[in-house]
């Protein structure tokens, strides 16, 4: 809308008037008809299984038209529910109570038009707003007091008029009943017949609201009739408050690609502890910290004890050694990289080059080796090594392990609990099972992850719970999430170095000692990765603290296709000036540096040849259409080759 322009037609005319629904207000469903879908929904939870409904939708519309064809205007909602015969007046009137109460708390105020309505009160114009609706009166006062719409002289409702816009007669009794001309009225509306064409054929200027709002990541194909239902909600709630983040792209992205994905995650986990009974959620750093703050966000009445624990792969891994200290089972533990050099490996397994030097060389090996990091089970010279090395590795193992062991009993590690971390591989969860094993107090580990699956690790996970994906569950969108991991991870990540370990205070408490440098610089500012992450999580939280607001009583189990949407969306077919974001982006993986999309690599041999950028980068459908620029699926080729390697 023109806001400028409309503020000077408000000027020329004595009463302004506002239609209601997409006008004033907006509701978080794409269709007025889904209403009856969440009334279905709620009404069902809400019974015994054999009280249970099917096709409200479907009989509610029927209702209505019956109803309306005998009393058009008049038509109020109980005489839309007189026409339900299918149910008993018990049922009725739940319903009922159950639709009135959805359309209460899916309304918010349209800001645009708002603020023009402010502006008319502000220079003494009169106000009405006028709705063809089925709600009683107390309803839709109860909605634009919600909506902290006050100060207009009237408003005018069909069904309590007996009269509607859509044959005129509400426009004249507002005429009549105001004192003025039609002509001395100006009105805001976005139905086409109702509030433009009827109403310029009763002489009232008209200024047409339409709503048309864009989303760069917006696609519902393949999804089942209720992942659909779920999805366009998701999507027109996104619409309604993308003002909170339109200053910035950055947090656009938080705010409509990774909040659904992060607040889908903790709706889930809820229900998962709910019906686990379990009553210790341990959070895992580093992209626990906003699994966690969203989760008290959205659950602030949740009694279960939430921690949030400073490990990470080398914290908790390095320290398990010792439990299986067999070759092949510190292998499966450590993380797997395309290649790795030798200097990598030792660190991997908790020693120093120093430590290492003669060993290295009596097998005639060099720290700068490169290895085939998918086949280190059967290298020789790998295990060579490590059966050299092992009585050290077993000792630094166990003195790290004593240390982990105090900061997880100072933590009130154990019991039935859920740890809760991003996922992948599954090597933290395998290393918490190894603790767990030789704990004298009984630990029973559950736990939840956005996608887990431990192929790759060997190992056989207990208890563990994928969100995106799991072992036996979408499986394709464990290779989708592979080829955008870099952007994924960063953008959940706490503003804090990673956990290499802990020590231990002179007043006996435990604390973690931190790396330095992958994302904190040396004067302890904030790289421009972790600058790009605080913006994305405040888009997260405006998400969330208005979804606990209006939504999570009336949708309170998202589907993961639907939560996934977006970011799947975003990660696979980037939009070209969200990719020019992530240029000068990069990561250490334990060692190994990495990029997302860095346009350095732009030659056909070489250190900055294409494949090396390829395979270095973490981004890789969104590396090729960086290259390429064309409209091409570039991530099948990526899970193609990913699946060659498996």
């Amino acid at each position: 809308m023109n806001i400028s322009l409309c503020r000077n037609q408000i000027k020329n005319f004595s009463v302004v008037s506002f239609d209601l629904y997409d006008t004033l207000v907006n509701r978080n469903v794409a269709n007025p008809e889904d209403v009856f879908d969440l009334v279905e929904e709620i009404y069902n939870k809400k019974v015994v299984f054999e009280n249970r409904i099917s096709d409200f939708k479907e009989r509610r519309v029927y209702a209505y038209n019956v109803a309306y064809e005998k009393l058009k205007a008049s038509c109020y909602i109980d005489d839309i529910y007189n026409e339900l015969l299918e149910y008993d007046d018990t049922t009725k009137s739940i319903l009922k109570m159950i639709e009135m109460e959805i359309e209460s708390k899916i309304c918010v105020p349209n800001n645009e038009v708002i603020e023009l309505f402010e502006y008319a009160k502000s220079i003494g114009k009169r106000i009405i707003i006028i709705s063809d609706m089925y709600l009683p009166m107390n309803v839709i006062q109860d909605i634009l007091s919600s909506c902290n719409i006050q100060g207009y002289e009237k408003l005018y409702i069909s069904c309590e008029y007996k009269m509607s816009k859509t044959d005129g007669r509400l426009y004249d009794i507002c005429c009549k009943e105001l004192g003025v001309k039609t002509r001395d009225i100006l009105h805001f509306g976005d139905g086409l017949k109702n509030d433009y064409i009827r109403a310029k054929m009763k002489g009232i200027h008209v200024s047409r609201v339409i709503n048309n709002i864009h989303l760069d990541y917006h696609n519902s194909r393949d999804f089942s009739n209720k992942e659909k239902l779920y999805y366009e909600i998701q999507q027109k709630f996104i619409k309604n408050h993308i003002n909170l983040v339109k200053e910035d792209s950055v947090l656009q992205l938080g705010f409509s690609v990774f909040a659904p994905l992060v607040v889908g995650f903790c709706e889930w986990l809820h229900v998962e502890i709910q019906n686990k009974r379990i009553n210790k959620i341990f959070f895992l750093a580093r992209e626990g910290l906003i699994f966690k703050s969203i989760y008290e966000i959205l659950y602030p009445k949740d009694k279960c004890i939430k921690k949030y624990l400073y490990v990470s792969r080398k914290s908790l891994i390095q320290p398990t050694y010792w439990i299986a200290p067999e070759f092949e089972s510190v292998i499966k533990s450590i993380a797997k990289s395309k290649t790795l050099s030798v200097s990598t490996l030792i660190k991997r397994w908790g020693l120093t080059e120093t430590e290492c030097k003669s060993e290295v060389e009596k097998l005639g090996m060099s720290f700068s080796d490169m290895l085939d990091g998918q086949n280190l089970m059967n290298n020789e010279n790998v295990r060579s090594l490590f059966e050299l090395l092992r009585i050290r590795i077993v000792q630094k193992s166990k003195e790290k392990y004593e240390l982990l062991e105090k900061y997880l009993v100072q933590e009130g590690f154990g019991g039935k609990c859920a740890i809760v971390d991003i996922g992948w591989n599954g090597g933290m969860h395998n290393a918490f099972e190894k603790i767990a094993s030789v704990w004298s107090n009984q630990t029973e580990i559950h736990g939840y992850y956005i996608g887990i699956n431990s192929r790759n690790l060997g190992t056989d996970l207990h208890n563990v719970n994928g969100f995106v994906y799991d072992e036996y569950n979408h499986e394709t969108n464990r290779y989708y999430i592979y080829s955008f991991a870099g952007p994924l991870e960063l953008s959940m990540t706490a503003a804090h170095d990673t956990t290499i370990g802990y020590k231990k205070g002179d007043n006996g408490i435990v604390s973690p000692v931190f790396g330095s440098g992958e994302y904190i610089n040396n004067d302890g500012s904030l790289s421009h990765e972790l600058i790009y992450t605080k913006k994305i999580q405040k888009g997260i939280f405006l998400y969330a603290k208005q979804w606990k607001i209006e939504m999570i009583e009336v949708v309170n189990d998202i589907y993961s296709e639907v939560a996934f949407r977006n970011c799947r969306l975003f990660g696979l077919s980037p939009k070209l000036s969200h990719l020019k974001i992530f240029y000068d982006f990069g990561a250490d993986d334990l060692g190994i540096k990495q990029h997302f999309v860095s346009p350095k690599y732009n030659h056909l041999v070489g250190n900055c040849s294409f494949m090396k950028g390829f395979w270095a980068s973490t981004w890789k459908s969104g590396y090729m259409k960086r290259l390429f620029k064309l409209p091409f699926p570039y991530y099948k080729i990526y899970i193609y080759m990913r699946k060659r390697i498996n």
